[in-house]
């Protein structure tokens, strides 16, 4: 097996090599891989059946090894080579990694025969994915065409096939984001929160034979509360005089057979019914046969599962969602679908399947598949396996401001939002692990809302409606949905919606050696190591389940893996290291956990004579050690403030009668500096790491988030510095940030006071800073301040004033702005 491993890692990489060796690619090559990449079968990759909910015996895959070619808008061939479907042109895997420009076509071609034993059936000719427009030719003929990046669509190719070698050509064309289409975070010059582009195939193209008279789909409407299952029968060709044979079986191998005359709908009785959820995801086999005089001419193989999800005011008076008639609280993760080496298509179906196991396994109830539309598989093992999950719409057009209500879209792009949209809750309807549909996403493309919100309630009216997940929320569906980072916050929702956290977290923590770019990764706070990351990740937790109880309905946690330079992942965008043990993380989400030691106070410098606090929120004996030993029972137990004289390492636990809390550890050092005095505080997301910040000769980058940065938020800096001893300083230069972009403006006003006793204080200097009336690049700002005095002073008080609200031209207009402050040094 290893022999065999190892072989399959060799034939790729050397595909993948050779295709490069004639491709120029504009996309930086790639290291980062997953370790199902080996296991791809270059001659019949991605083998499994593609549509578990709709399975029929005769049918054949079509991916592999096709050739290519790129085409300029004139026709002519600008590039060409073999491409492994179905994995976009642009991922490592197709070995092509290129980007499709927008004005380029790209030509994919192949050929097949067809079985024998098809010729007296029709064929059919399925797609599972291409982005975005395509144009299918059969034997130089053409067939149809399709728009749409994200949903299933076939053709019925019957009367274009001939006796034996049959010629497929597939025509794509993909705007990325220079158009208006639904494609989620794909952008040509891919950064920050926005990624690698999708283009051409990339699920399954498989063939099918069918008979003239065929089932062409179903619903399935379970109803818990009356027991009963809803068939709903779309087929084509003449249904008179047939039958319809339905066979159903539970976990208990118990099969219910029902024989009746052809009809479009057709109600089950499920008697001792078997819920689904994801403690128990119960799922009922499915057999449905149309038969004409008692012959069987079309059999479709299926599954569904019994489960209702709502919004009901429970005896505290709190609106909860409620998952089959009981409250149920959803502990999420944002899953974006990345992945190094296929991009949005994961190399295998294990490696798939094992990412919706990890959500188990870390914990979670539940998913939100963000901005991205899965293949059936996916949804199939979300089903098999037990994860609820939130589908997002693709989001696509412009975005809005966080003060724009909604856009204007063009005809166009309406009609084709609306069609993709409809088309995604049609495809995917049938999944019981689907609990939530979300049209918008932060005002992406968000516009006519209340339309689309009756519009997604007339297709599908058993399911839970978020109108818009962050920033603009139209009071409507069923939930209110905010979007807050790093830390969970707690509204009111209102009347008959809930309150949902879309989004919070996104901790950053870079691991070398499993990341997308050495420089350049991101993330909504930067942590340095491990310990900090499950610090942070446990004390937001801690407050999410604490929120729970005072009406919180669901949370989603950003996010799952690492993507490209997002750094904010659970698990590397490898997915080779998880940056926590998982032991601990299932206890924290699932609210089954002592909640570790804290420290107070809260940083890293300290002063001789110091007292530091160890405190839990759980009940418990705290033990520690100073000396970065492991505590256990036989430890030093707190029994009040440690005094600090020296450097130590401090490792505390919480003991309860039959559980422990994981290990605190935090390291203090020495510092002669003295504690600058704060008049104003600064906001608990930016502290600089210690209430030294301002003066440990460590000086803030152009990141917020590069963890140097004092940050006050709406109100004004106003800091008094001590120099040890009565000098007359010449001057002093203050480092301030200005990032537009991220709310964070310089002070308009700097006044600098001096003092011999630190009560009497003499105005020094008094400046003002111009603020600019657009945006402008992120930089620091070093504001040089000559002192005017002649008496020797030994106190600096400085006093900067925030602009209060951002400006009328800004993005934010009316929310409090940011000053953020580092370095300050006296000459």
């Amino acid at each position: 097996m290893i022999f065999k491993k190892i072989s399959c890692i060799i034939c790729l990489l050397l595909f993948v090599f050779l295709l490069a060796c004639t491709n120029d690619s504009q996309i930086e090559k790639t290291s980062l891989l997953t370790r199902w990449a080996g296991d791809v079968d270059l001659q019949h990759p991605w083998p499994e059946y593609p549509r578990p909910q709709f399975k029929r015996e005769e049918w054949r895959s079509l991916n592999g090894i096709w050739q290519f070619s790129v085409l300029d808008p004139d026709g002519n061939t600008v590039d060409e080579g073999d491409i492994l479907v179905p994995y976009p042109m642009e991922s490592y895997l197709s070995g092509v990694q290129k980007i499709l420009k927008p004005d380029q076509s790209l030509k994919y071609s192949t050929s097949f025969n067809i079985p024998a034993p098809w010729k007296k059936e029709e064929v059919i000719l399925h797609f599972g994915a291409v982005d975005w427009e395509s144009e299918l030719y059969v034997n130089s003929k053409m067939v149809g065409d399709h728009k749409g990046g994200y949903d299933p669509f076939s053709f019925n190719i019957t009367n274009f096939l001939k006796e034996g070698e049959n010629k497929l050509e597939l025509i794509v064309k993909d705007p990325t984001d220079s158009s208006w289409q639904p494609r989620g975070k794909q952008v040509l010059e891919p950064e920050k929160i926005f990624y690698t582009p999708v283009s051409g195939i990339w699920q399954t193209v498989w063939m099918e034979a069918v008979p003239k008279i065929r089932f062409t789909s179903f619903k399935i409407v379970p109803d818990i509360d009356n027991q009963t299952a809803t068939l709903l029968i779309n087929a084509d060709g003449n249904t008179e005089g047939t039958e319809l044979r339905i066979t159903t079986k539970n976990s208990k191998q118990e099969m219910y057979t029902f024989l009746v005359p052809f009809e479009t709908s057709v109600v089950l009785p499920i008697t001792d019914i078997e819920l689904w959820s994801p403690e128990t995801p119960n799922l009922y086999d499915l057999q449905v046969e149309l038969l004409k005089d008692r012959a069987v001419i079309d059999k479709v193989d299926s599954y569904f599962g019994m489960r209702k999800i709502h919004i009901e005011k429970t005896a505290d008076g709190q609106e909860r969602i409620f998952l089959n008639n009981k409250p149920y609280f959803q502990n999420g993760v944002l899953d974006q679908g990345y992945w190094p080496d296929g991009l949005y298509t994961p190399p295998t179906d294990k490696a798939m399947k094992n990412e919706i196991e990890m959500v188990k396994d870390l914990g979670f109830n539940m998913l939100r598949k963000h901005v991205k539309v899965e293949s059936s598989r996916f949804y199939y093992w979300c089903d098999k396996l037990g994860v609820l999950v939130w589908q997002d719409m693709p989001s696509g057009d412009r975005a809005t401001g966080q003060n724009e209500l909604e856009i204007e879209r063009s005809p166009e792009s309406e009609k084709q939002f609306r069609k993709e949209l409809g088309s995604m809750i049609g495809s995917f309807y049938n999944h019981p692990s689907i609990v939530m549909w979300i049209p918008f996403n932060e005002g992406w493309g968000q516009y006519k809302t209340g339309e689309t919100v009756d519009f997604v309630s007339k297709l599908d009216s058993t399911r839970l409606i978020n109108n818009a997940s962050g920033w603009v929320d139209h009071g409507i569906g069923d939930v209110l949905d905010i979007h807050h980072y790093p830390e969970p916050v707690l509204e009111d929702a209102g009347e008959n919606r809930v309150f949902v956290l879309g989004e919070f977290g996104g901790i950053g923590l870079a691991i070398e050696d499993h990341i997308w770019l050495k420089e350049g990764n991101w993330g909504y706070e930067n942590l340095p190591n491990k310990e900090e990351f499950i610090r942070r990740y446990e004390n937001y937790y801690d407050t999410v389940w604490s929120f729970e109880k005072k009406g919180l309905g669901a949370a989603v946690y950003t996010q799952l893996t690492d993507v490209e330079t997002e750094a904010n992942g659970l698990l590397t965008y490898d997915r080779a290291v998880l940056k926590a043990d998982k032991k601990i993380l299932y206890k924290i989400n699932t609210n089954n956990f002592l909640r570790a030691p804290g420290f107070l106070p809260d940083e890293k410098l300290l002063n001789k004579g110091d007292s530091i606090k160890i405190m839990s929120s759980s009940e418990g004996d705290i033990y520690y050690t100073i000396d970065g030993t492991k505590p256990d029972r036989n430890s030093l137990k707190y029994n009040g403030a440690v005094v600090f004289n020296d450097d130590i390492k401090l490792s505390a636990i919480v003991y309860a009668e039959n559980d422990s809390s994981r290990i605190s550890v935090r390291e203090f050092s020495k510092t002669e500096l003295k504690r600058p005095e704060y008049r104003t505080a600064f906001n608990p997301k930016y502290t600089g790491g210690s209430s030294f910040a301002l003066v440990d000769g460590v000086q803030g980058s152009t990141d917020i988030k590069d963890g140097t940065w004092q940050g006050f938020y709406g109100n004004d800096l106003d800091v008094i510095i001590d120099l040890g001893e009565e000098q007359r300083p010449e001057g002093m230069e203050i480092g301030f940030l200005e990032d537009i972009r991220s709310w964070v403006f310089l002070p308009v006003q700097v006044k600098v006071s001096g003092s011999a006793d630190g009560k009497n204080f003499k105005t020094e200097n008094n400046s003002t800073l111009e603020i600019p009336s657009e945006s402008r690049d992120a930089y620091l700002y070093k504001h040089s301040i000559k002192l005017k005095g002649d008496e020797p002073i030994r106190y600096l008080r400085i006093y900067a004033a925030n602009l209060g609200e951002c400006p009328e031209w800004h993005p934010g207009k009316g929310n409090p702005s940011w000053i953020f402050v580092d370095e300050i040094e006296v000459k």
